[in-house]
């Protein structure tokens, strides 16, 4: 029986527009798009189907032809063997085949769209004119007409994959991209280091507690700073408003005074850095001494009074507008306008801590280690002339003392704990209050006939009454408030400074893993493009790998699965009393593989097929290579040809029959080149293959949740 065929050399009829027929060409062919039949109109002959009967050969004409294709029907070749058929066997010419064919068969008699395959299962040697094509059509199921061949299990869909793209060559832009990025990243290393050592130093010079310091005004009004705030109070003690300094705050203070309710003096420690003065200078720091200054917060303006008083205690004299400066580096005692100026001065040993009191004419004097009262003159004639030694009994360490309407107080170290004293006019100790444990208390307030004590540890001012009793934290809510606001502000820059250095390592990091990977790209591929292919994808000879059950739909559920559980955990955190840092550790976790189960699922759909010595590879993306021997590389279960990367699964999730895979397979890829891992890691990289996304996702939720339960 005569048979024919259809072949199509990419022409169409005249006045068709040539994108239209071939849009129509892929919905005959239930094609998503027309990228797999740009081979069909390269003007290279192509057989669209062979070994046709006459009716069916006329009817698959006329559909064609309706679609605006130049068909052309042929009769076969002798020497093809001829497939039975139930249609006549009269012979016809093909110019008698496309008449009878145009007049009898009507558009509803056209065959139905349908997804192709392309018969690759035989394997026998066809005449040279089966290889006019560079590409042979699928079957398409029509009134009357069969496959040929069935397409084997593991082979692709034809007209869904493409050529793989060129391999990439070394471009002149990459190599100034990579030396660009490891200078980009020599500089923020730099900046790193500064910025790191700039918050260090600058965390030391400002404290990370709160401090708090008190005065009280002549008119008896208390003023508690905290930090650099200013909380002010009037004479009954009632707190009232609140004002920000910018020239002093408390963490800086030795002691203070208040002249009235704007002017103070002050003496501030000193503050020495060990950095060089240009990098100090750099940070905004610079060696200091102790100062005596006096401060306006109208104006915020400080005048220096005296400077080089490294160590000394500043104590007003009651009553008088004149101060006393003990200056126990030159062991010398000052007697002081409120300008600066000395109107006397004594030289005596001193100790710290040191305590002054003026009462009745004379001068009170205790000094640190030392269970005695100094009574000095405070004559300028004689000043600093020693009247009297009071030894003190049940005294262990003095640190100051004061005087209120009726009786003395001595603050004592007791034991590593502060005391205070109440003393008689006999100088003997009438009444002990032992303060909480810690206290770091520096000064004696006397206020209204109480005492008030500011503790710079603890952030809380105390109130003793006249009777020895200590009664409730002086203005302990605003204090407290205060307390906090500092708090979390200190909170929030180091926040920030944290943030400033995480961005600036991942953006350092990020720019050397750039310049690592362009330089092992130079390594991996070549200067040259891939060399033109001509071979066949359509060959019949192509023996295609048969895959393992398709693991796609478990995969799916358990990425789903996962996905959902990932919440739910952190629902059960809300209901029972399990660790938050802990649930949402596992909850990152389960993301985590959630997404790695969903990149094994990408990773699914390669094909391996093999004709003479020649490797054909199909990967995730739908595109193919072709190669054999150095071509080829492979490392544990990987197969490369340039830039087409074939998974071949594990144990536990096989994606290839095992037994061909070893036994036809095998020999033809250890022909090839056997790479390192790090080789593989880039070209996942480069070809943004789900595996990497996916090990990287798991990687970050890994390292994320282990963050949270170090830190929780």
């Amino acid at each position: 029986m005569k048979t024919f065929r259809i072949s199509f050399s990419g022409a169409t009829l005249p006045g068709v527009d040539r994108d239209a027929a071939k849009r129509g060409l892929a919905q005959f062919y239930r094609l998503k798009s027309t990228a797999g039949l740009d081979r069909f109109f390269s003007g290279k002959k192509v057989t669209l189907r062979r070994n046709l009967a006459k009716d069916d050969a006329a009817q698959l004409y006329v559909t064609l032809r309706k679609l605006g294709l130049d068909i052309r029907i042929e009769p076969e070749p002798q020497t093809t063997v001829a497939r039975k058929h139930t249609a006549s066997s009269e012979a016809t010419s093909p110019n008698d085949i496309s008449a009878s064919g145009s007049g009898s068969v009507d558009s509803s008699t056209a065959p139905e769209p349908a997804q192709a395959t392309v018969a690759t299962s035989d394997f026998s040697t066809t005449t040279p004119a089966t290889h006019e094509s560079s590409a042979h059509a699928e079957s398409m199921p029509a009134s009357g007409l069969q496959s040929r061949r069935k397409r084997q299990p593991g082979a692709p869909n034809l007209f869904d994959i493409r050529p793989a793209g060129e391999v990439k060559a070394t471009a002149p832009q990459d190599d100034y991209r990579m030396h660009a990025a490891r200078v980009v990243a020599g500089v923020l290393a730099i900046a790193f280091l500064f910025v790191a050592l700039r918050f260090a130093v600058m965390g030391v010079a400002n404290s990370d507690k709160s401090t708090v310091a008190l005065t009280v005004t002549p008119q008896g009004q208390p003023q508690v700073l905290v930090d650099n705030v200013l909380l002010r109070h009037d004479r009954s003690g009632f707190a009232g408003a609140v004002q920000t300094l910018t020239s002093f705050s408390a963490g800086e203070l030795v002691d203070w005074y208040a002249l009235d309710s704007n002017n103070f003096v002050l003496l501030r420690a000193p503050f020495t850095t060990p950095l060089p003065p240009w990098l100090a200078g750099w940070f905004g720091l610079q060696n200091a001494s102790g100062r005596l200054e006096r401060c306006e917060l109208g104006t915020s303006t400080c005048t220096l009074l005296r400077e080089g008083l490294d160590q000394a205690s500043l104590h007003r004299e009651t009553g008088r507008d004149t101060w006393l400066l003990a200056d126990r580096a030159r062991s010398v005692l000052l007697r002081l306008t409120t300008t600066g100026e000395s109107l006397a001065n004594a030289a005596l040993p001193l100790t710290a801590p040191t305590g002054l009191w003026r009462h009745d004419g004379l001068l009170y004097l205790v000094q640190g280690g030392v269970p005695e009262i100094l009574v000095l003159k405070p004559d300028a004639a004689e000043f600093g002339a020693v009247l009297e030694r009071i030894e003190l009994d049940g005294v262990s360490a003095p640190i100051t003392l004061a005087r209120t309407a009726t009786h003395w107080w001595l603050l004592d170290q007791q034991e590593g704990n502060q005391k205070l004293l109440r003393l008689d006019d006999t100088w003997r100790v009438d009444r002990t209050l032992a303060l909480p444990v810690g206290s770091q208390v520096k000064s004696l307030q006397p206020w209204n006939n109480k005492l008030l004590l500011a503790d710079s540890s603890r952030g809380q001012i105390y109130r003793v009454a006249e009777d020895g009793e200590l009664e409730s934290p002086f203005s302990e809510e605003a204090i407290s408030e205060l307390l906090e606001a500092g708090e979390t502000a200190r909170a929030e820059q180091r926040s920030l400074q944290v943030l400033v250095l995480v961005l600036l390592f991942l953006l350092i990091t990020a720019l050397l893993a750039f310049a690592s990977f362009k330089s092992l790209q130079h390594k991996l591929y070549r200067a040259d493009l891939y060399p033109d292919q001509s071979f066949d994808i359509t060959d019949e000879r192509i023996q295609w790998l048969d895959p393992a059950p398709d693991p796609s739909p478990h995969l799916r559920k358990v990425s789903l699965g996962l996905l959902l559980a990932a919440p739910l955990s952190m629902f059960i955190a809300l209901l029972t009393p399990a660790s938050p840092a802990i649930m949402i550790a596992i909850s990152l976790v389960m993301l985590g593989l959630a997404g790695f189960s969903y990149a094994l699922q990408q990773s699914v759909g390669c094909h391996l097929g093999l004709v003479d010595e020649q490797l054909v590879l199909v990967d995730h993306r739908r595109t193919y290579r072709i190669g054999q021997g150095p071509n080829v590389q492979y490392v544990s279960n990987f197969i490369m040809i340039d830039d087409v990367v074939v998974y071949l699964g594990n144990r536990l999730l096989p994606l290839f029959d095992e037994g061909p895979l070893r036994e036809r397979f095998e020999p033809v890829v250890t022909r090839g080149i056997r790479v390192d891992n790090t080789t593989l890691r880039v070209k996942l990289i480069d070809q943004r293959h789900p595996l990497f996304y996916g090990s990287l996702a798991l990687l970050l939720s890994a390292a994320a949740a282990t963050l949270l339960v170090v830190a929780g």
